[in-house]
């Protein structure tokens, strides 16, 4: 009757079984082609019970899998063809259970030295439990036994280890901060057990444990056999269990001594008899410190006689490799060892990676699969990032260098002073006493470089006094030309083959150079031009370069005098671009570091020769220093793509009317979500690519995707700096100065195989669904408790699945996202949080198809109460007036203090105004929706509150520009829903100016009211009855509070009405709502369940729904996303339409 289609909810668990990755989201188990990254399969294994832990077991075409979750256990069978058999079929099949293990199940494990077609399997329980699961002892039920008695102390995390057909090893990690090592001799009876060590250390709970398997000694240091541990302290350690002796016969009485009362106990609460039992403590031989919160897992990608390679996963959303190299820090003694950070991956968004598995089939072939909270797999292999890491070539060290030009010989630290790119694998380097070098950086991944003279890699090309001290340089690869300017402000060239020459003189100190290539465009006559300026002067000069450069003369730039430039006081340039629309119109876009964007119109002549041109338009287009510009025709305009200093990325139409002027609109500026510091632009193949910073790491980012492409941890944007992409973008250069060192660092530029799109890394606590007019298409945002909004388009697949796909993420709010609401037209939505922020964003179709967005207003009105939470919104569209002044909103804000607040939000001539026309009171509760009741000559809105009850407030609609011809929003009566807070509500108008408005409250129940909308004057009621003959409730319709509720169908000749709820108890059902306009108040709605499935997403928050044709479509949201087609046989009539057929 209700048919799941789709979803994205938190990956807990997985694992690799040959080809394939098997993931655990919620029940289901999915099985994904590793390569390919196509779900093949999807078996719902553990029903409502989620899925924590999936181990595989065999080799070649069959593999024994064991899924747990909670206190569940099931046995499955993998067995798929061969390369040479395509005609076989992919076989997945459950063997048996789920079985209730009666305890919270951490750790299980295969037995690795069995034989036979299903090995006996071991778990570990919440209480140090050791379970044996035995799938062939039974037809129908594996034999479970429980093999060791449970203790007093609770586990958080637990691993195991098969030594042998009768042996496990096992490591506990207990709330007291101690990791328990023991042994259970499982082929005796009774199963026997031995107490080896209790390693105190970590100052909070270890959350995961891996036991190594017994090899070969690491690098000299004695160990063969290790433990890693992780715990909520951020730390990671290795402790040597290579020699295991016997402490105590009960492993369970001595974790349970810590809880005797009257001992005297540490910070951790480790007991002091624990001090009786010998070997407690010792053994931690490396440690670190990385994450910037809890450690949820640890696991070792490969190890060999050298060392070990680590990685952990956090609460942070990342993943960090460690290296353990003994041999290349001999200096420190290993019981002191810290481990070495050698890379750290951020490819999930919010917070937490849930699950990870890996697979190292040697060193040169290391994958890992990360599973994150936003419901994203990524597939990554850790070779090549291992390799960059390893492999670095350093110049040798020297300090002497012998001065040229006849200069006198002597002993000098000559340091780096600048560089730029001259090739894509070579660079122009200058130093501090003015010579100049051509790096070649040859195929390395990377080199350091701490002498030019000494290097084998540079070669002298020439020496020039101006440049000594002080030197900037601007450069275009592309063509092998460099521009340098020196500390007299005299302006320099130099290009492969023609050598340095000097393009202009000046005698002041230049502030700042800038090259541009526009050499692919067909009408220039020049091929680059050159924009410099200097230090207190408001003048720029523009250099050109023709594209045929006279034989005779040494300089490369145009003979001609430069094109001078008036800047405004103050005004320092930071960037620029030309745009040539054809020979005679020719402008200059220079961006400067107070946000503003000016275009300069070249081809007018200024009124006195030689005078500098003034500026045409100016555009105030970001918050900081405009850090590049790049302009890509569009159609019958221009775009011009702009990014900021602080992280923002903007496109600009620009348009040339008939009359000659220039247009200018800014339809898209946003934060991107992958740096805090945005630098510069690259465009290939229709791809739009940034280069910046995040924090302390060189970031390129696919604006499109939304993905990071390029990752380099360079200290940050504090430091000189240079990258230059390969000619067919896939892979880029970085050169940073550190210390007094040149890095030069070459890496592949491609972006993290996923599996799911992904969405929020946090609950999702808002969405609004729309539909985009010129895009064809469903939008819909999503707002969550990560602060950000997304923005899908949504499809349904030719299978019925429904699809999303993030379009754009809109990061402005500082707190946790409370409601969203899309105005009439669509061009336009509304959010709200915390802290009283309430923003206004465009939304504008361009070409692509695309959209852009930006954050067009927010909310000046702001009350002195902190923390104030605007928990609803509501829009009314007022007016609208087309290529005119005025494009008026009516909003209205329920917020947490009880108050109701109705702006009208215009825009006139680009300026947004926000009046606040009403405002009014309910009671001293919050409240939880907004819902707008217009009519033709007023505006009413009915809002519910956490007191469970609904009231409605009117204002009659004025211009607000005169206050008399505004009322005061106030309420009259008021309608009883529920026993406690009315969650969610939603309402439809029915016949008579009457609505039914549905709510589910946190009592559990559903109620179905009759609200007459006119009701307000004359002391009329809200209802034809009192609230409790107009409102019918159902008592117990979920088990938890109902916090989602949408009215998904209606039918008012018929007087049907269909809603969906969704509750905490993680269950969506459908409710058929019968109309009997003969009866008076509750006695007409008489209610019938229709539907009743469970959902994958927790903490439900809220649901939308659509129709399409006869299809209807529910989303739900929460902790994920779970969409449902609602079948047509469960509504048997005709259907109104209610979401204007979206």
């Amino acid at each position: 009757m209700i048919q799941d289609v789709g979803g994205s909810v938190p990956i807990t668990a997985l694992a690799f079984a040959g080809p394939f990755l098997l993931s655990g989201e919620g029940g289901v188990l999915k099985i994904y082609d590793s390569s390919t990254r196509a779900l093949i399969r999807a078996l719902d294994v553990l029903g409502e019970t989620q899925i924590h832990g999936i181990v595989c077991h065999g080799e070649r075409l069959l593999h024994h899998v064991l899924v747990w979750g909670g206190s569940w256990v099931a046995v499955l069978t993998l067995e798929y063809p061969g390369m040479h058999d395509s005609d076989a079929e992919f076989r997945l099949e459950r063997v048996h259970g789920p079985v209730d293990c009666q305890d919270w199940i951490l750790q299980a494990r295969f037995c690795s030295y069995a034989i036979g077609a299903l090995p006996r399997a071991a778990l570990i329980t919440a209480h140090n439990a050791l379970l044996l699961l035995d799938p062939q002892s039974g037809k129908c039920e594996p034999k479970l036994e429980t093999v060791t008695s449970q203790s007093r102390s609770i586990l958080y995390s637990a691993a195991l280890s098969w030594d042998c057909e009768d042996s496990i090893l096992i490591a506990s990690g207990t709330v007291f901060g101690q990791v328990i090592v023991w042994t259970a001799h499982v082929g005796q009876v009774p199963v026997t057990t031995t107490l080896h060590k209790i390693f105190i250390g970590h100052e909070g709970s270890p959350f995961g444990l891996y036991i190594g398997e017994p090899q070969y000694e690491i690098a000299g240091t004695g160990i063969s056999r290790f433990l890693a541990s992780c715990s909520d302290d951020r730390t990671v350690r290795l402790w040597d269990i290579s020699r295991l002796t016997s402490m105590a016969a009960d492993p369970h009485a001595t974790i349970d001594y810590s809880l005797i009362a009257g001992e005297s106990n540490d910070h951790m609460g480790h007991s002091s008899t624990l001090s009786s039992l010998g070997d407690i403590g010792s053994g931690c031989f490396a440690r670190a410190t990385g994450h910037l919160s809890r450690i949820w897992a640890v696991n070792v990608c490969f190890r060999s006689s050298k060392g070990l390679q680590l990685v952990t996963l956090g609460e942070d959303a990342t993943c960090h490799v460690w290296l353990y190299e003994p041999l290349l820090v001999a200096q420190q003694s290993p019981q002191t060892l810290e481990l070495k950070l050698a890379a750290r991956l951020e490819c999930h968004s919010g917070k937490h990676i849930w699950s990870h598995a890996v697979q190292s089939v040697d060193e040169s072939n290391i994958v890992i699969a990360t599973g994150g909270g936003d419901g994203s797999i990524t597939i990554q292999s850790l070779s090549s990032l291992l390799e960059a890491h390893c492999h670095v070539k350093t110049s040798s060290p020297s300090t002497t260098m012998l001065v040229a030009e006849g200069h006198l010989a002597r002993k000098q630290s000559d340091k780096i002073r600048c560089y730029a790119f001259l090739t894509t694998h070579s660079i122009l380097v200058t130093t501090n006493i003015g010579q100049i070098y051509a790096v070649n950086l040859g195929t390395g991944p990377k080199i350091i470089i701490d002498d030019m003279a000494a290097s084998d890699a540079a070669l002298r090309i020439g020496y020039e006094p101006d440049l000594s001290g002080f030197c900037i340089a601007a450069s275009i690869a592309s063509l092998s030309l460099c521009f340098l300017a020196g500390k007299s402000g005299s302006i320099y060239s130099y290009q492969a083959g023609r050598g340095l020459a000097k393009e202009l003189s000046r005698t002041r100190k230049p502030a700042g150079i800038f090259a541009n290539d526009c050499s692919s465009q067909q009408n220039s006559s020049h091929l680059a031009y050159c924009l410099i300026t200097w230090l207190k002067d408001d003048v720029a000069a523009l250099l050109r370069v023709p594209r045929t450069v006279d034989s005779n003369s040494d300089m490369i730039s145009s003979s001609a005098e430069p094109i001078l430039l008036q800047l405004a006081p103050g005004e320092v340039v930071t960037s620029f671009s030309p745009l040539l629309l054809d020979q005679d119109r020719f402008f200059v876009v220079v961006g400067l570091r107070s946000g503003k964007t000016v275009i300069y119109n070249i081809s007018s002549c200024p009124a006195v020769k030689g005078a500098p041109i003034d500026v045409l338009v100016s555009q105030h287009t970001h918050e900081d220093a405009v850090t590049d510009i790049v302009i890509v025709k569009s159609d019958n305009s221009y775009q011009m793509q702009s990014t900021c200093r602080d992280g923002t990325f903007a496109m600009t139409t620009l348009q040339i009317a008939s009359d000659g002027r220039l247009m200018l609109d800014v339809v898209h500026n946003l934060q991107l979500p992958g740096m805090t510091e945005a630098y510069r632009i690259f465009n290939h193949s229709g791809d739009i690519r940034v280069a910046g910073f995040q924090r302390k790491y060189f970031v390129l980012w696919d604006v499109k995707l939304e993905q990071e492409l390029l990752r380099i941890e360079c200290g940050g944007s504090n430091r000189s700096w240079m990258f230059q992409p390969s000619p067919n973008a896939t892979e880029g250069v970085f050169a940073w100065t550190q210390g007094t060192s040149l890095h030069v660092e070459t890496a592949e530029t491609k972006t993290t195989a996923k599996i799911n799109g992904g969405h929020h890394g946090r609950e999702i606590k808002a969405a609004a669904l729309t539909r985009m007019q010129g895009l064809q298409t469903l939008m819909l945002a999503t707002g969550s408790e990560d602060t950000d909004i997304k923005l899908n388009s949504v499809e349904v697949s030719q299978d019925g699945q429904v699809k999303v796909q993030c379009l754009r993420t809109l990061r402005k709010h500082n707190t946790g996202l409370q409601a969203l609401c899309w105005a009439n037209d669509s061009r336009r939505l509304i959010s709200s949080g915390g802290m009283e922020e309430l923003f206004v964003w465009k939304i504008t179709e361009i070409a692509g198809p695309d959209i852009g967005v930006r954050c067009e207003s927010s909310c000046p009105f702001v009350s002195a109460v902190p923390d104030l939470r605007v928990t609803s919104v509501s829009v009314h569209a007022t007016s609208h007036v087309e290529n005119g002044s005025r494009d008026s909103l009516t909003i209205a804000a329920g917020r947490s203090d009880s108050s109701v607040h109705v702006y009208l939000y215009s825009v006139a001539n680009d300026t947004p105004q926000w009046t606040c026309i009403a405002s009014g009171l309910y009671l001293a509760c919050s409240l939880t929706n907004t819902i707008a009741l217009p009519r033709e000559d007023w505006i009413e809105w009915l809002v519910t509150a956490t007191d469970g009850h609904a009231a409605v407030f009117r204002i009659t609609v004025g211009t607000g520009d005169e206050a008399d011809d505004v009322p005061v929003l106030e309420w009259n009566h008021r309608l009883k829903l529920h026993q406690s807070a009315s969650h969610s509500a939603e309402m439809v108008m029915w016949k008579h100016e009457r609505g039914i408005l549905v709510s589910g409250g946190d009592d559990n129940s559903l109620s179905i009211s009759w609200v007459k909308t006119g009701a307000y004057s004359g002391g009329e009621s809200l209802s034809d009855e009192s609230s409790e003959k107009s409102t019918l409730t159902i008592p117990r319709a979920h088990s938890a509070a109902v916090t989602a509720v949408g009215i998904i169908a209606k039918n008012e000749h018929r007087g049907k009405l269909w809603a969906a709820t969704g509750s905490l108890d993680q269950r969506v059902k459908v409710w058929e709502i019968s109309i009997d306009e003969c009866k008076r108040g509750a006695e007409g709605i008489d209610v019938a369940l229709r539907g009743n499935v469970p959902t994958r997403v927790a903490d439900i928050a809220g649901m939308c729904s659509w129709t399409t044709g006869e299809d209807i479509w529910v989303v739900v949201h929460g902790v994920g996303w779970q969409a449902w087609k609602v079948e047509q046989h469960l509504l048997c009539t005709p259907l109104d339409n209610i979401q204007g057929d979206a």
